[in-house]
């Protein structure tokens, strides 16, 4: 049912449905493939590290927005270190900090949100 929805939603947008391997790399595997549309060669890695540099460096911009480190700076950069040399799942936090760093806006397409 979701697969259909999201479907109506990509051809009423003149988009196309790629799929992307749901493991913990699938948010920055899902970014590579679109960067390629561009001649831009990243991988789930080099992106994931884009996003934890991005987030080292603009600290006070991401670490009330992780509800696990409770706002306290050692366990913020104990997430960020995990976050870079793990598959550990991105969310809207490392989205938002990837965005940033390529200087781009990325756009996410789900069913049911405005």
């Amino acid at each position: 049912k979701e697969t259909k929805a999201m479907q109506i939603l990509m051809d009423s947008s003149g988009l196309t449905v790629h799929e992307i391997a749901p493991d913990g790399d699938c948010l920055f595997n899902a970014v590579a493939h679109q960067l390629r549309r561009f001649d831009l060669t990243e991988t789930a890695s080099s992106l994931r590290a884009k996003a934890v540099e991005n987030m080292l460096a603009n600290e006070e911009q991401y670490i009330f927005f992780l509800e696990e480190v409770e706002g306290d700076p050692e366990k913020f950069k104990h997430y960020c270190e995990s976050m870079r040399s793990s598959s550990i799942w991105g969310g809207e936090v490392e989205l938002r900090a990837l965005a940033k760093a390529l200087d781009a806006q990325i756009l996410v397409y789900a069913v049911g949100l405005p």
